[in-house]
C-alpha cells in the first residue's frame, strides 16, 4: 500500500519508545508525525 501526502494513514499499533503500546486510532482526526530511525536498536 502506498500513501500520498494528505492520505489518511491506516490504523496500526506499535511498541512505544517510552514503553507500552502506540495506537494510531487514539489520534484519529489530529495531525501527527511518525518517524523511523534507520539504525535504532
Amino acid at each position: 500500500m502506498r500513501l500520498r501526502p494528505g492520505d489518511p494513514a491506516p490504523p496500526f499499533q506499535a511498541d512505544a519508545v517510552a514503553g507500552g503500546r502506540f495506537d494510531s486510532a487514539a489520534l484519529r482526526g489530529r495531525r501527527w508525525l511518525l518517524g523511523f530511525h534507520r539504525y535504532a536498536t
